[in-house]
């Protein structure tokens, strides 16, 4: 069927991820591998995607003065462990309430120099350099150290619990395509924010004793941003006997009036901003709490905060929220082949690459799997190379940020190419750059291993669409986007795209036909039929976006 109704209930679904319980972390944190300056741990939910980056950091390096630095010697692995802090405190016979978070390790830096050697006794002390993230996006993401990187594949709202060591270290959610911040609400606890609390507890004789104990407050989103506000600035009172150093402007003004001090100099502290909105807390204090953001499907955001290593311990995404409102519902599948995350991999240093401007040439040795039915394979001695485009395209749901070359300038010897299995009849759609007399073609394909020679290789007869480019068609359009093409594929297997020259690829998606996709049903179905996820299990309740069985049926929820 081409369409189905939207349930008449409004509904609203959400998942949670803890990475820590009671001081455990969880096991993909515990079992977590340090490879080549990089720990990646990748988990999340049915409709999240998270990875957790960690990073090393390079010892300082001492050498004597007639030596020379030649480069880091020793590195400190990239580590996870867990942390916590009582929210309250200890008393005899009152509970403890903890709040728990991992713990990465790495400076998240854009890039990494040495220092100016200082002079120590009677050596030459070499400490790193460290370049950060800005927040216009203009020196890039972080290529090492702790950051971690969440991609909905629906969209809805992420509300990610974190530890920050001190609150007045700039932490950032950036969304991946766009390389800027976006804005978030906070709320949670601030180390020194306390109210005192009348308990009953237990005295030295195990009897129920009335005291009192301090207990961290919940703090709004509303009340952090006023303590930040409230110690914008702070100064030092530098004079002859020493200095005073954090003084409000009153305390300065009385300090100066009051003729205790000479020599008088003032140095200004700027700890935090009034009008900056990726401070949590004001002042060198903690933070743990929670941070909420707006997600789109498809796109990424990465947490990390700008010199320090920001505490993670779990996250609620909450999605799928309904109007109640029967319309028509668009039951296609649809297959990205992601080359914004090939591009960020490529950025990361997830691929070895050469770097040119925004410009990556890397190779890839086996191949790389995207949204399931995307296959890129090439040849050892073959260079992909892949960069960002002046404008975003967006198509259908997707938006591109980056383009891929994966052909090069010659595919007499096999070369790389690109494979999609079909899972059913359906649309194949192509943004492509291609200069004039360059061809691209899409041919059935017996397997991922036989590279298709365009060459030399009489392809018309078999190819399901060619397209050669000339004239107005080559290249691009005037606004920098690719040309788009729509490729019809009646049955389902595998096919190859491949090409005769190099040719960019600004995005490639595949979806199914609507008659061919899977059924859509209610939300809210009979009690009459039993249902069952694929993996045979009986199931209560039906979450958007997930397969079920139903009457020897494959049902799902939108």
């Amino acid at each position: 069927m081409a369409s189905a109704l939207l349930c008449s209930a409004a509904f609203a679904s959400s998942e949670n991820y803890v990475a820590i319980t009671n001081g455990a972390i969880a096991s993909v944190f515990e079992n977590a591998v340090a490879e080549e300056g990089r720990s990646v741990v990748s988990f999340g939910t049915d409709n999240m995607e998270v990875q957790a980056v960690g990073g090393r950091t390079p010892v300082d390096v001492v050498l004597l003065p007639e030596e020379n630095f030649t480069g880091w010697l020793e590195w400190n692995e990239p580590t996870w462990k867990s942390g916590n802090t009582t929210l309250h405190d200890n008393k005899p016979g009152i509970d403890t309430t903890y709040f728990y978070y991992i713990q990465g390790s790495g400076n998240p830096a854009v890039e990494i120099g040495v220092d100016d050697p200082i002079e120590k006794d009677g050596t030459m002390v070499y400490k790193p350099q460290y370049t950060y993230y800005s927040p216009d996006g203009s020196l890039g993401m972080p290529v090492m150290g702790l950051y971690y990187k969440f991609t909905p594949k629906v969209s809805g709202s992420l509300k990610v619990q974190i530890w920050a060591n001190k609150g007045n270290r700039y932490t950032y959610v950036v969304k991946e395509s766009t390389k800027t911040p976006i804005s978030y609400v906070k709320e949670g606890y601030v180390n020194g924010m306390n109210q005192s609390v009348t308990v009953t507890m237990k005295d030295t004789l195990g009897n129920d004793s009335i005291g009192t104990m301090n207990q961290k407050i919940l703090l709004t989103n509303e009340q952090l941003d006023s303590i930040h506000a409230a110690v914008l600035w702070k100064y030092d009172l530098i004079h002859s006997q020493g200095t005073i150093s954090g003084l409000t402007a009153e305390r300065l003004a009385d300090s100066i009036a009051s003729g205790l001090y000479t020599n008088i100099q003032v140095d200004t502290i700027k700890s935090n901003g009034e009008n900056d909105p990726y401070i949590i807390a004001g002042g060198n204090q903690a933070f743990w709490g929670w941070i909420t953001f707006e997600v789109e499907a498809g796109e990424s955001y990465w947490l990390f905060q700008h010199s320090s290593q920001v505490g993670f311990a779990g996250y609620e995404f909450t999605f799928g929220e309904e109007s109640g409102e029967e319309e028509e519902d668009d039951n296609r599948t649809k297959y990205i082949f992601n080359i914004n995350d090939i591009y960020a991999k490529a950025q990361s240093g997830e691929y070895a690459a050469s770097v040119s401007g925004t410009k990556y040439n890397f190779n890839v040795d086996d191949r790389i799997v995207t949204d399931g039915i995307f296959t890129m394979v090439s040849k050892k001695d073959r260079t992909y190379r892949v960069d960002l485009i002046g404008d975003a395209v967006e198509y259908d749901g997707y938006t591109a940020t980056a383009r891929l070359e994966p052909n090069g300038t010659s595919n007499s010897t096999g070369g790389r190419q690109l494979f999609f299995d079909a899972p059913a009849a359906g649309t194949l759609y192509l943004g492509t750059w291609g200069a004039d007399t360059r061809s691209v073609f899409v041919m059935p394909a017996t397997d991922t291993e036989t590279f298709i020679d365009v060459k030399k290789e009489a392809v018309a007869a078999t190819a399901v669409f060619t397209h050669k480019f000339s004239g107005e068609n080559s290249a691009k359009k005037e606004d920098g986007t690719p040309q788009v093409y729509e490729v019809a594929i009646d049955n389902a297997g595998l096919y190859c795209i491949t090409q005769d020259n190099d040719i960019y690829y600004g995005y490639v998606m595949f979806a199914t036909d609507a008659e061919s996709a899977i059924t859509n049903v209610e939300n809210e179905v009979s009690g009459s039929a039993e249902i069952f996820n694929l993996q045979g299990q009986r199931v209560g309740t039906m979450l958007p976006g997930r397969l079920y069985i139903r009457n020897q049926k494959k049902i799902i929820i939108r």
